[in-house]
C-alpha cells in the first residue's frame, strides 16, 4: 500500500504560545502555498499552562 506524504512538513513545538500561534500558523501557510501545493504544518502543544492546546483546536 502507497501512502502519500507531503513535500514539504513544517513543525514547531509549542510552549505558552498561545498569543502568537495563530499569527506564526498564517504566516507558514502564507510561505508554503507560494512553494508547493502539497505540505502539512504540524503544531505540537508541548505541556503549556496558557490556553495554546485551546487555540491549536480551533
Amino acid at each position: 500500500m502507497t501512502q502519500n506524504k507531503p513535500t514539504i512538513t513544517a513543525f514547531f513545538p509549542a510552549y505558552n504560545d498561545a498569543g502568537t500561534i495563530p499569527s506564526m500558523v498564517i504566516s507558514v501557510l502564507l510561505t508554503l502555498r507560494e512553494l508547493t501545493d502539497d505540505y502539512e504544518v504540524v503544531v505540537i502543544n508541548d505541556g503549556s499552562k496558557d490556553h495554546t492546546a485551546q487555540v491549536l483546536d480551533d
